[in-house]
């Protein structure tokens, strides 16, 4: 069985697609790149990281600059984010009663993380880890390591491409929600191992599984 879940936070638990869209217009002309307009938005969630990065004409040398600009003015704000889906609480304290090992994940910082769970009193987590954002793949190893699991014993969710190319380098089974940013056709191109569309159906895969190696496509 799953021992550990972990999940990603931006549009997997926290609902901050708009706050990021405003944060990044906001950002524009400071750092010289291109403000998306709401139109592109659809557009833009087909995209992995890397292609959203490029056409808004980010520099990848400035891309650790902004991202810092943007958690310092996020921070007063992503506490009071929306969950994605008000079912997650009673998710997250259902499998924390069962004793599994969860954490978050995540290219936000955490500080907002924190601050976004104690708002929301998701008192369920064992670990938080802020990571680069390309950079997820090393902790699910050091994750691994430090709580001695094996792979097909963690799962993680997330929302992104990126998730699902970070959990593949790892090793490990991913599932890819759809209530967040990339849009599921374009998440189904990435083959993760799961396609969720509800809570009740990441509840159903979680309680089903019973040590799979290679768990099918949903």
């Amino acid at each position: 069985m799953y021992k550990c879940i972990m999940f990603d936070f931006d549009g997997t638990l926290a609902d901050t697609e708009n706050m990021a869209v405003q944060v990044a217009m906001t950002l524009a002309e400071k750092y010289n790149f291109r403000s998306i307009t709401p139109k592109e938005i659809p557009y833009i969630k087909s995209m992995g990281a890397r292609e959203a990065i490029a056409y808004m004409g980010v520099s990848r040398f400035r891309l650790p600059f902004i991202i810092k600009a943007a958690h310092k003015i996020l921070k007063e704000e992503v506490s009071r984010a929306d969950l994605c889906q008000m079912e997650l609480y009673f998710l997250l304290e259902e499998l924390s009663q069962q004793g599994k090992l969860l954490g978050v994940i995540t290219s936000n910082s955490r500080d907002n993380v924190e601050g976004f769970l104690d708002f929301h009193k998701l008192t369920f987590f064992n670990f938080i880890r802020a990571s680069t954002i390309f950079g997820k793949a090393r902790h699910f190893a050091r994750i691994i390591k430090k709580y001695s699991l094996d792979k097909h014993e963690v799962l993680y969710v997330g929302d992104e491409i990126r998730d699902i190319h970070a959990a593949k380098r790892a090793g490990i089974v991913v599932a890819a929600v759809t209530w967040g940013f990339n849009t599921e056709e374009r998440l189904r191109e990435e083959e993760p191992d799961y396609i969720v569309n509800t809570v009740d159906e990441l509840k159903d895969l979680i309680g089903e599984h019973h040590g799979k190696d290679q768990p099918e496509n949903q």
